[in-house]
């Protein structure tokens, strides 16, 4: 065999054999891509906020912010919308009431439903804060026990605001 021809032989092999692990790699990447497996973040944002609560965004470019501005601390990536620090809730001033009634098979089950009565027609926009429920009376249903028996409650309570703050 001829240098020449050694030479071709050679190259041909070189060629072949990059191309075939081009392939391949193209192959993988697009197995890995229908499984949604390719994509990953490829930046963190992270921000402690004053009240206690984390915030953090994830990018798939190269930039990603945590900083502050005139309204408080967030976090960016991608150019995309700022997540701001939610604010620290306090209670408000204002001390609401609500009453709740139920049946249970013993007062302690009746209280229990009644303090879940209660608590669900509570009308805060977020959580409510500083709860208390006031046991207002616990009677049979009937002259027979196994009837069961009816509990009133009262919840006094305040709502935390702002809406959306935290904890």
């Amino acid at each position: 065999m001829t240098p020449l021809l050694r030479f071709l032989s050679r190259s041909v092999l070189f060629i072949a054999a990059v191309a075939l692990s081009a392939c391949q790699g193209a192959e993988t990447e697009e197995a890995l891509s229908d499984t949604g497996t390719v994509s990953q973040a490829l930046c963190t944002a992270t921000q402690n906020c004053p009240s206690g609560a984390q915030i953090s965004c994830n990018g798939t470019g190269t930039v990603c912010i945590a900083d502050q501005d005139g309204s408080g601390l967030y976090v960016q990536c991608d150019g995309g919308a700022r997540i701001y620090c939610p604010p620290a809730c306090t209670c408000s001033p204002t001390v609401k009431t609500e009453s709740g009634s139920a049946w249970g098979a013993t007062c302690g089950e009746a209280y229990t439903n009644a303090r879940a009565n209660a608590e669900q027609y509570s009308d805060c926009p977020g959580r409510t804060c500083s709860k208390s429920f006031t046991l207002q009376g616990c009677t049979p249903v009937s002259s027979r026990k196994t009837d069961g028996f009816n509990a009133d409650v009262l919840l006094t309570y305040q709502c935390k605001e702002p809406v959306g703050c935290y904890p």
